[in-house]
């Protein structure tokens, strides 16, 4: 038998709150766990709807109940900071497609957008002449397609990561100046040749930001792509054969280990997380016979 763990705290934050919150109510109501949100403060509406939902649809008063707050003095980083790896033998136009939606759609705010691009020096300038080719103008910008970021300092937080990598030699390929116009715009930013030691291969940007590294062979590139605090996600291109060997080397569970947390939602793992294993035996009555 599995019974519920207990009331469970459910931190959401602003970007995909409503995502977010579903995967996390699910299993834990399914498994008869009470759930305590704490919504996030720049969309504070998005989850007091699913707690009005329960309560309109009969469930216990006060199984699912929303506080707010003022931001903590200390935050809970649980980014994905996700590495690229494009080898000399990758369908460049098939990566670029790709990336290029994942880096910069949502304007980079997403923890499985892919934020150290880790490029073979044989294909490492064409790539980036792709990837400056396929980059999105910001919405304030007339054909523009991609919105602002979230707030004034996330914004001021990418543009610092920008400017350090470009003090400590990077090249600014495209983009990295804060516009001059309404709102929280960043542009579509790519670096070329970023220094190891630049902030941003080690913090997670959450923003529009393309780092490019170049690499000799298989066995380099694996030395950054490994080398950071957060381990969630990860993306390689290349031959097949190459690239699930490569693959099968990084550490990106897809569920979050060091600075990007543990455990797993969905499937059969995430549903037990939120529930305590009871073994129940049922013994038979003694037999006339028994000694």
């Amino acid at each position: 038998m599995v019974d519920p763990a207990g009331p469970v705290p459910a931190i959401v934050p602003w970007n995909f709150p409503a995502v977010v919150l579903a995967r996390k109510l699910g299993p834990a109501l399914a498994m008869g766990c009470p759930v305590v949100v704490k919504g996030p403060e720049e969309v504070p509406s998005v989850p007091a709807a699913p707690a009005r939902a329960a309560a309109e649809a009969g469930l216990p008063k006060g199984l699912v109940q929303v506080v707010h707050a003022a931001p903590a003095d200390t935050d809970l980083e649980l980014g994905g900071h996700a590495p690229v790896i494009v080898t000399d033998d990758a369908d460049l136009d098939t990566a670029v497609d790709a990336l290029a939606v994942a880096k910069f759609g949502s304007t980079g705010q997403s923890c499985g957008a892919p934020s150290r691009f880790i490029v073979q020096e044989g294909v490492a300038d064409d790539f980036v002449r792709r990837l400056v080719r396929r980059a999105p103008a910001p919405d304030s910008q007339p054909g523009g397609t991609r919105g602002p970021l979230n707030n004034a300092r996330r914004r001021d937080a990418v543009h610092s990561l920008v400017e350090d990598a470009v003090r400590g030699g990077a090249r600014l390929v495209l983009g990295g100046r804060v516009p001059d116009t309404p709102g929280f715009h960043y542009p579509a930013t790519v670096l070329c040749d970023v220094p190891p030691q630049a902030r941003i291969l080690h913090e997670e940007p959450f923003g529009p930001v393309a780092p490019v590294m170049r690499y000799r062979d298989d066995a380099e590139t694996l030395t950054p792509a490994n080398g950071s605090a957060y381990a969630l996600s990860a993306y390689v291109y290349g031959e097949t054969g190459r690239a699930r060997e490569l693959a099968g080397r990084l550490d990106a569970p897809l569920g979050g280990r060091a600075a990007s947390g543990y455990g797993y939602e969905g499937g059969a793992q995430g549903l037990l997380s939120f529930g305590a294993l009871k073994v129940v035996q049922h013994l038979a009555p003694p037999t006339s016979d028994a000694p």
